[in-house]
């Protein structure tokens, strides 16, 4: 019992004293244990519009614990409150790797249709009006001949 309270606590201080390396090379981006690729045309700093973000011990051992899923393709939801980080983060990693960000705020009402879309009804007027004036210089020039 006292050898995993022991190893509970060092792991507890190992964490609150760990911090991760952020390394940036022209093709990938080491953040700890996890490698990501990056594009060839990333640029080597992070754009100007993305403000200050502090490279602190907790703010990178949470870009590790992003990065590690995102490098084996696995899915990662982050959740929290508001103003918590959680956009910064990832517009960061997102911009040391050179990737576009698609960024969806989720709430308690979102929806599948939200993110996969739907059926909308349209009427058939609507749909033919724009081949309209294409079919009818078709008919014009087919029988003029």
């Amino acid at each position: 019992m006292r050898a995993c309270i022991r190893l509970a606590f060092g792991f507890r201080r190992y964490e609150t004293l760990h911090k991760p390396r952020l390394q940036q090379t022209s093709a990938e981006l080491h953040v700890g244990r996890a490698s990501l690729d990056r594009l060839a045309d990333a640029p080597p700093t992070p754009a100007r519009g993305l403000g200050t973000f502090a490279r602190t011990a907790h703010a990178l051992r949470l870009m590790e614990r992003v990065a590690v899923p995102l490098a084996r393709n696995e899915p990662v939801l982050l959740v929290g409150e508001t103003g918590t980080g959680k956009t910064t983060l990832v517009s960061q990693l997102a911009a040391l790797t050179g990737q576009q960000l698609v960024s969806f705020n989720m709430s308690a009402q979102t929806d599948s249709s939200d993110l996969l879309g739907g059926f909308k009804p349209v009427e058939p007027r609507d749909a033919l009006l724009p081949l309209l004036a294409t079919f009818s210089e078709l008919i014009r020039r087919t029988w003029r001949k």
